[in-house]
């Protein structure tokens, strides 16, 4: 929203904008020339039609040759039914703000499976709670209601996680230089994992320190240096390096390649994948990124403002998505093709508005607010379609038209007009969130007729 309301502004003042980025879809969306540089120098210059239809330089090409290799070699999803390695039942947090009585929601009432050797993702907007579940997962955060399931061992989520569940469950950090010591070098920040979880000592924890640089293609001089000597990308490695070194089942990486050069975005991804099918590690993949996230994931997993308002296997969520959150997440992702720009092909879904406030919840769909369909359901629940895939009921969710609000228990929603696609028989939806009755030829309708109507939904019937 903020790349097309910057758009239409530079257009309109017939400005111009040199616009610094990695990410090659707000290029081929939003650029009209584009200078590649490397080392401190510019090695091409071009527009971006020419530049991704076949770039000159060995470093553009490697460029486009990166994004290629992120999507290859997708790996074997588990059984549908494998047992959960984890499982979330009920997760909810809340944090109270200091000096008010205001609540803020992060967690509302979150469900989650997560199957051995699966990378489940987690996406959705800023602030709608991801990292916050999986603080919760880990007992980095203690819950305020929910439970989790490991393995047939029930652990109130609450108390937090027991210590000798903690070597079996990990974290890998969204920014790799603050989640290190600095004052540490690499060989103290992989000892002390060992010496809390492990029996290791002298010759054989620094025989394992060396197997972990190993597992995440560093040297084993590496180990002397300090993190400020490393790039990013190194750092990273070192991060997964320490999650690594207790033989975890299930590795949270929350957001591990959001603040990484495309070259180490792209390594990072291939070395995930290629622990996981070496080590059979569940993965719970938190990130902004779609591109990744279908790459990597074998199920989604899409909240929005607390909720987990979709999840079921990547294709299904990525080819056929149901809840309207999920299509607008969808169709606001910048595909790297220039020919299908944005501003020149808007998307036919998209969100009104910035998200709510998570400390002043809207009643009902917390979606309403943003959504065209705007449903008074009271309180949505999830509904299940199949085995593995559950949405949070939603008028839009099974079919593009308009939707009945009667709630009498004897009324049938089959036979409503309001569910019919003849357009002058139906009920539409205003800004209100009321039902009216539509205005076209053969309807009829009058004012009295409007507002009875108007009090017999007020009253719930």
């Amino acid at each position: 929203d903020f790349l097309d309301r910057m758009w239409r502004t530079i257009r309109a003042a017939g400005s111009a904008v040199l616009l610094v980025t990695q990410d090659l879809g707000v290029i081929a969306n939003y650029c009209d020339r584009l200078l590649v540089m490397q080392d401190g120098a510019v090695v091409e210059e071009s527009s971006v039609a020419a530049f991704f239809r076949g770039p000159r330089h060995p470093y553009s090409r490697s460029i486009l040759l990166m994004q290629a290799e992120r999507g290859a070699g997708a790996i074997e999803a588990p059984p549908a039914d494998t047992p959960p390695l984890v499982s979330i039942r009920g997760l909810f947090k809340r944090y109270t703000l200091r000096r008010t009585r205001a609540v803020l929601q992060a967690g509302g009432g979150v469900y989650l499976d997560i199957r051995p050797g699966e990378t489940l993702g987690l996406v959705g907007e800023s602030g709608s709670g991801k990292t916050t579940v999986g603080r919760c997962i880990l007992g980095l955060e203690k819950a305020d209601e929910g439970e989790l399931i490991y393995r047939e061992t029930k652990i109130d989520l609450r108390q937090g996680l027991p210590r000798a569940l903690r070597p079996k469950m990990q974290i890998v950090f969204q920014d790799p230089f603050d989640s290190l010591d600095p004052r540490w070098s690499v060989n103290d920040l992989l000892a002390e994992p060992l010496g809390l979880h492990t029996s290791l000592r002298g010759q054989a924890r620094q025989a394992r320190i060396a197997e972990l640089l190993s597992l995440v293609g560093l040297e084993p001089a590496t180990a002397a240096a300090r993190p400020r000597m490393l790039s990013a990308g190194q750092q990273q490695r070192v991060g997964i390096a320490r999650a690594l070194a207790c033989e975890p089942e299930l590795i949270v990486l929350d957001e591990p390649t959001s603040a990484l050069a495309p070259a180490a975005r792209t390594a990072i991804i291939l070395l995930l994948r290629a622990l996981q099918q070496r080590l059979g590690i569940a993965y719970l993949f938190i990130s902004h990124d779609l591109a990744t996230v279908k790459h990597l994931s074998h199920r989604v997993a899409v909240m929005y403002l607390s909720q987990i308002v979709e999840q079921g296997d990547r294709d299904q969520i990525f080819s056929h998505p149901r809840h309207p959150y999920t299509r607008a997440l969808l169709a606001a992702h910048l595909d790297t093709d220039p020919t299908r720009r944005r501003p020149d092909h808007p998307p036919a879904i998209r969100l009104e508005g910035e998200i709510p406030s998570p400390v002043d919840l809207p009643p009902g769909c917390y979606l309403a607010g943003r959504c065209r369909w705007r449903c008074l359901v009271a309180r949505p629940k999830s509904k299940i379609y199949g085995c593995s895939r559950r949405v949070v009921w939603c008028g839009a969710g099974a079919q593009a038209s308009p939707i009945c609000f009667r709630r009498r228990s004897n009324h049938d929603h089959t036979r409503c007009p309001a569910q019919s696609d003849q357009g002058n028989s139906g009920i539409r939806r205003t800004r209100s969130g009321r039902g009216d009755r539509q205005r076209d030829a053969g309807t009829g309708g009058n004012r009295r007729r409007r507002r009875l109507r108007f009090r017999h939904l007020r009253r719930g019937a």
